[in-house]
């Protein structure tokens, strides 16, 4: 904060102030509601679903749910296929 001279430079910087503070204020808001947005159970099972079609881990930084989910999710589909698998080629008879 700078040094202010005299009475209206001191009502500038608190205008400044209270201006920035709003600002930052806001900031945290749209911060905290996409951290709850991105925490619920839905969220992180539309990410590990996407994660699981694109084949890749596109969510390198995120939680370990994140990637818990999609580990789970990849081993259900592989077991999925490979019953489907099986039950095809018994009833073809290969």
């Amino acid at each position: 904060m700078k040094r202010c001279n005299n009475m209206q430079e001191l009502h500038q910087e608190m205008k400044l102030l209270k201006t920035r503070q709003a600002e930052l204020e806001k900031a945290i808001q749209y911060d905290w509601r996409d951290l709850k947005d991105s925490a619920k159970p839905r969220h992180m099972a539309d990410q590990a679903v996407t994660t699981l079609f694109r084949g890749t881990n596109t969510h390198q930084g995120n939680s370990l749910i994140v990637n818990s989910l999609s580990d789970v999710a990849q081993t259900f589909a592989k077991k999925g296929v490979e019953k489907l698998g099986e039950l095809l080629r018994k009833r073809f008879g290969k």
